[in-house]
């Protein structure tokens, strides 16, 4: 039974990926410049891929398959190429913002399937309840695994601005003055103890 699921998992991955290494076949002779093939990988290329992302998550073979065939799309036979990990970087960062298709698609199919959850009498609300993945976990989620002798981290991880909460009345700034000037922040940088 289970071999059966994952071949059918399988198979719509190993067509779609078929499918982009036949796209980027065709498009090869197109008169791109290098943003411009980016732009086409990211917008036309890799479109098909996104609604089998939210049934299937993909496999890794698959996504390397994939991965090979935009790489050999965008350097065209160049003899220095640029790792994709680098041109999916943020602009700011150096990169081109290529899409990393993996987290994309992972996020694509999280999202699905959290408002597959949201849905009541639904095979996956069941699932999730079950399994306790209803309830919010709390942030940092590791929190009380901080041993005694680092107690400065788990003080500084409590008042931390992505641990505390913005109250309705208090607006951004005043916020985040709040969580810059922290005494645990300053004995934590600066060597600074209240």
């Amino acid at each position: 039974m289970t071999a059966n699921i994952n071949d059918s998992a399988k198979k719509p991955w190993a067509i779609l990926t078929s499918k982009i290494r036949t796209h980027t076949q065709k498009a090869y002779h197109r008169a791109l410049n290098f943003d411009n093939r980016i732009r086409y990988v990211n917008v036309v290329i890799l479109a098909t891929a996104w609604y089998t992302t939210q049934i299937f998550p993909p496999p890794t073979d698959s996504v390397r398959q994939m991965n090979t065939a935009i790489q050999w799309f965008i350097w065209q036979g160049a003899i220095f190429k640029v790792p994709l990990s680098t041109l999916q970087l943020p602009k700011e960062a150096g990169g081109r913002a290529l899409i990393h298709i993996m987290a994309k698609c992972m996020t694509l199919f999280t999202l699905r399937m959290e408002k597959h959850g949201q849905q009541k009498a639904a095979f996956t609300t069941d699932g999730l309840t079950r399994w306790h993945l209803h309830e919010r976990t709390p942030n940092p989620p590791q929190i009380k695994r901080i041993p005694a002798k680092f107690d400065y981290l788990y003080r500084y991880n409590i008042e931390a601005a992505y641990t505390s909460v913005r109250v309705d009345s208090e607006n951004h700034k005043s916020h985040k003055k709040k969580t810059l000037h922290s005494p645990f922040i300053k004995h934590t940088c600066c060597g600074w103890t209240p």
